[in-house]
């Protein structure tokens, strides 16, 4: 929307216009912002938009920049049967501990480990290599480049565990991820 404000960008010959991670969008309060730059799109374009959920929000986002919608989903690839989920109540300051003894104790695949920040991956990042566990960081401080590099690595299991943000982790689809 800056460049759109400065003149650096006209968006009059746009023909697709591709709304990726809507609810992302949503959550994080950029609707207003995606709103102005739609405004400033023909009217007469194709629009695609990409949401992990059809929240009630989604769905008028719909409504509202699309004519005759379709929607497409995807199937689970996981039986949920197969899922177990543990719940360990820790101090914060624990947290970090408990994780390292965890992943060394139980050594059955991939592991991805999501952390809320980027500051928060690279902290993760360092302490599990510092005791021992091979370990990448991926988030959006990364270059494209570098992000790829680190998936493919760990997708080749030269390093057992990827800890990173959840919106880098959003789309990656990784065969052999155990926990």
């Amino acid at each position: 929307f800056d460049h759109i404000e400065r003149g650096n960008v006209k968006l009059g010959g746009i023909k697709v216009l591709v709304l990726d991670e809507a609810d992302r969008m949503l959550d994080m309060g950029f609707i207003d912002g995606v709103r102005k730059i739609v405004k400033h799109c023909p009217k007469e374009r194709q629009t695609l938009l990409f949401s992990a959920t059809l929240a009630p929000d989604i769905k008028r986002l719909c409504k509202q920049y699309m004519k005759d919608p379709v929607t497409v989903t995807g199937s689970s690839q996981v039986d949920p049967a197969k899922l177990k989920q543990i719940y360990y109540d820790v101090r914060d300051y624990d947290k970090l501990k408990l994780l390292i003894n965890l992943l060394k104790a139980d050594h059955t695949g991939l592991v991805i480990v999501f952390a809320n920040t980027r500051r928060g991956v690279d902290l993760v990042t360092t302490n599990l290599k510092a005791n021992g566990l091979k370990a990448m960081a991926i988030h959006g401080g990364f270059t494209q480049n570098k992000r790829q590099k680190a998936l493919d690595i760990f997708q080749a299991e030269k390093v057992e565990v990827l800890v990173c943000t959840d919106v880098a982790a959003r789309g990656l689809d990784i065969q052999g991820v155990s926990h």
